[in-house]
């Protein structure tokens, strides 16, 4: 997500540029999503000033049913890119900024804003039950009653053995 602001540099302070984006992600966790959105350029006296109102979808794992889901993401943040030498010593890791060129480079801030407001607990729907602890059945999908039929069903057969030996009451062998 480069940008050509030299032109809005060469304004006053205070002047605005909007653009209406629709790029396509370049790095993880968006790659190839589109994020469409809203930018506003406006010139202040050490660089530009950038307010982003973006949205996209990422791919991700619900935390339940351990499935990719296409999760809603949405970033609205505002960054100061000052016009600086990137050897500048009061200068942050990573802050973006306007090259002699006049370009800005957001890719990374973008994504690191969409990271930052993906949610903490990714549910691929509010109401995901999640995966049957006893028969490995996803929850919202079917409707069984493993348990109300007493079934010793074990989705792995390999847990076998330590479960006849939790059902025995064999310890610390």
């Amino acid at each position: 997500m480069q940008y050509n602001v030299s032109h809005l540099l060469r304004e006053p302070v205070g002047c605005q540029w909007d653009v209406e984006v629709d790029e396509a992600g370049a790095a993880e966790p968006m790659d190839g999503e589109r994020i469409p959105g809203q930018l506003r350029f406006t010139r202040f006296n050490e660089g530009v000033r950038t307010e982003a109102r973006l949205r996209t979808r990422i791919v991700q794992l619900c935390d339940r049913r351990l499935r990719s889901f296409r999760q809603p993401v949405y970033a609205d943040f505002s960054e100061l890119c000052r016009t600086a030498e990137p050897e500048a010593a009061d200068l942050e890791i990573g802050e973006p900024l306007v090259d002699g060129d006049g370009v800005l480079d957001l890719g990374e801030v973008v994504r690191q804003h969409l990271i930052i407001n993906l949610p903490t607990k990714l549910l691929c729907n509010p109401q995901c039950v999640g995966i049957c602890p006893d028969c490995g059945v996803y929850g919202d999908k079917h409707i069984h009653n493993c348990r109300a039929l007493g079934q010793e069903f074990l989705a792995d057969p390999r847990w076998g053995e330590p479960a006849a030996l939790g059902s025995t009451g064999e310890r610390g062998r």
